[in-house]
């Protein structure tokens, strides 16, 4: 489940250019949080 969460956070959000560490800690954190918010499924 680990590669499937990893493949949907890089096309969702690795699409661009992350300035620094700081930033990408931040852009982590927001979809971490909505992520588990939402209830999923493998199917």
């Amino acid at each position: 489940m680990a590669e499937i969460e990893l493949k949907a956070f890089s096309t969702q959000y690795l699409n661009r250019r992350i300035p620094d560490a700081a930033t990408l800690c931040s852009e982590v954190a927001a979809w971490e949080q909505h992520r588990n918010k939402v209830p999923s499924a493998i199917e």
